[in-house]
């Protein structure tokens, strides 16, 4: 299925094969990069999708924070991810990765004193958001359901409803990575949702 649409964009739908074309370049600077971190800093959910995607296949550690606790990391070194993705190439992605070494680093919010990390392997998302996909998602059989999301990336439950239940079920799911401020924007698609949207 790597030619079949998956993947919703503000500026269109790519194949899981166009969607190489934007994830190689990210992937050969990683690559190329003696740091063994990456941060991830953006609001635009298919720039995230590009740099998540990169950095898992460049087998770095991923940090994932709200830009306001950017000093929780600031003694790392660190490669920060933020520009707008827009370079295209095709190349050769070495896709030998051992999910269990790859390793999400998130920060709680701190909202009841100094936040905490919290540490996972990209394999344990994996699986939560497949158990959420049996528990939560009653797949068509005919049809390809599409998940769009209101809930950010950086909180552990919409980086796993959103991204990481595509990535567990791309045979039967499309990714809609459009920004959703209302609930009118979407049609016929799964809603992953905050109770205070």
């Amino acid at each position: 299925f790597e030619n079949i649409p998956q993947i919703k964009t503000e500026n269109g739908v790519y194949s899981l094969f166009e969607i190489k074309e934007f994830v190689y370049p990210v992937y050969k600077e990683l690559v190329l990069n003696p740091i063994d971190k990456v941060l991830i800093q953006t609001d635009n959910n298919f720039d995230f999708l590009i740099y998540l995607t990169a950095s898992i296949f460049a087998k770095k550690e991923i940090y994932i924070l709200f830009e306001k606790l950017s000093y929780m990391v600031s003694k790392l070194d660190i490669i920060k991810l933020f520009k707008p993705v827009s370079k295209r190439e095709r190349g050769r992605i070495d896709a030998e990765i051992d999910l269990d070494k790859i390793f999400l680093n998130l920060y709680t919010s701190g909202s009841t004193g100094t936040p905490k990390k919290i540490q996972k392997s990209v394999k344990n998302v994996l699986i939560e958001a497949d158990d959420m996909f049996n528990e939560c998602i009653e797949p068509s059989a005919d049809k390809k359901e599409t998940i769009s999301s209101t809930t950010v990336f950086y909180h552990m439950f919409g980086l796993t409803s959103h991204i990481f239940i595509y990535f567990s079920n791309p045979d039967k799911l499309i990714l809609n990575t459009k920004r959703i401020d209302y609930p009118e924007d979407i049609e016929d698609e799964i809603l992953v949702s905050s109770p205070s949207f």
